[in-house]
């Protein structure tokens, strides 16, 4: 608590404050020692209490709309103090802001509790009014006016405070509540403040948007479990751009050396979607797409000490779900479907689906924006990403808030480094007969496949062919000599690469025993394909010219070499189109 220097008349201030905390059951205020400003330290700081939102704030009885203004005049029938029981208290104006009116009441309160480190919390919230499509909000902080005025408490916590007007103590001046509608026209005002101020008010259950300390933030973010017994978190930050994610730089002394940290992310844009559609299974690459792959970050579930390395077209949506499976998110995903599906169940028109989308997008993610720092311009720009929508593949799916979303990493510091291999032919020939024909079906019908791997093998591609995003599907896996110590998931052979991970995580220096999830199954075609035709059927439905597949052999060397150090025979090369 700030009081200025400790001399008077600061300590008495400070000394009113616990005098009144010390009527509170079970509060008992440290003796004054000789040493005067550590206690006022160490009082008035320990001593205020800031009540968490749910349990102690209140909505403040006869501080509603039955309270709007008489007229324009702005005069005040009954606002918040006049009446018994609401803010009969002495109140400090912190700050003036303004909110979106659906996060107004989460994000006023969630502020007001931060700010009012002096006294109790309280804030009050301008309704009816249009100031720029935001909802106006006054922070305070209060004290009851026996304590405000140096009046001993009658060691009642619960009695009401005396009814009379209210008072806002200022910089350099002192207002009424009525002066504060001075101008603001028709429109009402809502008190909400911490029960000590209003016994009788009404309680209040709210969304926090102001993040916590860094330690709790980590946990609510990223939960609670622990990759090592050392793991320390240096920092904690929210962004809010292009990119929205909550970033911890995470350490572990006990590695050693200067590169024992780790950059940490949960991601709310790009956003983590989940599959809405019926019939789903969660245990489905389909049902889970992640952005870690996407963003060219691992996939570091927070919990277990391996990072999966995954290209895209190579495993990186079964990777990702993998990952949620191992760092325990799948349950929470399955409720978020049921729940997100649940609301859009009964829009059988376009108004009932556009009302049920606003209201999930308000619900599940504008408040989570707010908390990272967005302001209203930028939600409104990204709010329509969240909605329900079908991808590439014509498959529906709606975003999920970003704690249920797996973990990305920098580097993978402390963790077993998994790389998702898959051979080459076979990607390029997956990514030309899938996701490209379907998504340029315009340039696909006069490009054939020698031509689109041509273009994917040159430094220079024609870009109306392969644009940027096209060449993340097909870019080597491996662009150098794998470290030795990196253990590679061959897709061909889901089960066996889990085995080996689950040997190399048992194995020193990691120690970490035991089974892992079963790698999720194909997608239903990719499945289909493979049963009839084995896992190299995409490489063999297309032809490749002699000088064609010794391009690619020059091009993916690393990724062969790893496939065939894995098998411990020749990687998978198709068959050459004989010459005319």
């Amino acid at each position: 608590a700030d009081f200025g220097p400790a001399e008077p008349p600061a300590l008495d201030s400070c000394a009113q404050h616990v005098a009144h905390l010390a009527a509170m059951p079970g509060v008992r205020p440290l003796p004054r020692s000789a040493s005067t400003a550590t206690w006022v330290a160490i009082a008035c700081t320990a001593g205020l209490l800031q009540p968490t939102a749910g349990s102690y704030l209140v909505r403040c009885r006869g501080a509603g709309a039955e309270e709007a203004h008489a007229g324009a005049g702005g005069s005040s029938s009954g606002v918040a103090g006049s009446s018994p029981g609401v803010l009969g208290a002495q109140c400090r104006i912190l700050a003036v802001r303004h909110y979106t009116d659906n996060s107004a009441l989460s994000g006023c309160a969630s502020e007001a509790l931060e700010l009012a480190t002096a006294g109790y919390a309280a804030f009050q919230l301008l309704r009816g009014v249009s100031q720029g499509g935001a909802v106006r909000c006054l922070l305070m902080s209060c004290l009851p006016s026996q304590v405000a005025t140096g009046e001993s408490p009658n060691g009642n916590a619960g009695a009401p405070p005396a009814a009379g007007a209210a008072t806002f103590v200022g910089a350099g001046h002192a207002a009424t509540f009525a002066d504060r509608d001075n101008g603001i026209g028709s429109g009402y005002w809502e008190t909400f403040a911490a029960r000590a101020l209003c016994p009788d008010g009404d309680p209040l259950l709210i969304a926090e948007l102001v993040p916590a300390a860094a330690a709790d933030e980590f946990v609510r973010v990223f939960g609670p479990q622990r990759m090592r017994s050392d793991q320390a978190l240096r920092s904690l930050h929210s962004e809010c751009g292009e990119e929205q994610r909550v970033r911890a730089t995470v350490c572990f002394p006990g590695l050693g050396g200067g590169g024992s940290c780790d950059e940490w992310s949960k991601y709310a844009m790009p956003r983590c979607r989940v599959f809405v559609g019926s019939p789903y299974n969660a245990t489905s690459m389909e049902f889970l797409t992640a952005q870690c792959a996407n963003l060219g970050q691992l996939f570091c579930p927070a919990g277990a000490p391996v990072a999966l390395q995954a290209a895209l077209k190579a495993g990186s949506r079964a990777a990702g779900l993998w990952a949620a499976m191992i760092e325990g998110l799948l349950p929470g995903l399955v409720a978020a479907r049921r729940a997100i599906t649940a609301s859009f169940a009964d829009a059988r028109t376009a108004e009932d689906y556009s009302s049920a989308a606003d209201r999930f997008a308000r619900e599940w993610h504008e408040q989570e924006a707010v908390r990272l720092g967005c302001d209203a311009a930028t939600w409104h720009k990204t709010a329509n990403v969240a909605l329900p929508s079908v991808n590439r593949e014509e498959r529906r799916y709606v975003s999920v808030p970003l704690a249920l979303s797996p973990t990305c990493c920098r580097s993978g510091v402390g963790r077993l480094r998994v790389v998702m291999l898959r051979n080459p032919f076979v990607r390029i020939a997956s990514y030309f007969l899938g996701d490209w024909r379907k998504a340029k079906p315009g340039v696909a019908a006069e490009v054939s496949f020698e031509w689109f791997v041509e273009e994917a093998l040159s430094t220079q591609p024609n870009r109306s062919i392969l644009d940027p995003r096209d060449l993340r599907h097909v870019t080597p896996i491996l662009e150098a000599p794998p470290a030795p110590e990196w253990v590679f998931f061959r897709l061909e052979d889901a089960a066996g690469s889990v085995r080996r991970v689950e040997e190399a995580l048992c194995a020193p220096p990691l120690w970490r025993c035991g089974p892992l999830p079963a790698f999720p199954s194909a997608s239903s075609g990719s499945a289909q394909g493979r049963r009839v035709g084995g896992p190299y059927v995409r490489a063999l439905s297309v032809g490749w010219p002699a000088q064609l597949l010794r391009r690619v052999e020059e091009r993916y060397v690393f990724d062969l070499a790893a496939e065939a150090a894995v098998t411990g025979q020749p990687a998978f090369r198709p068959p050459a189109l004989l010459e005319k």
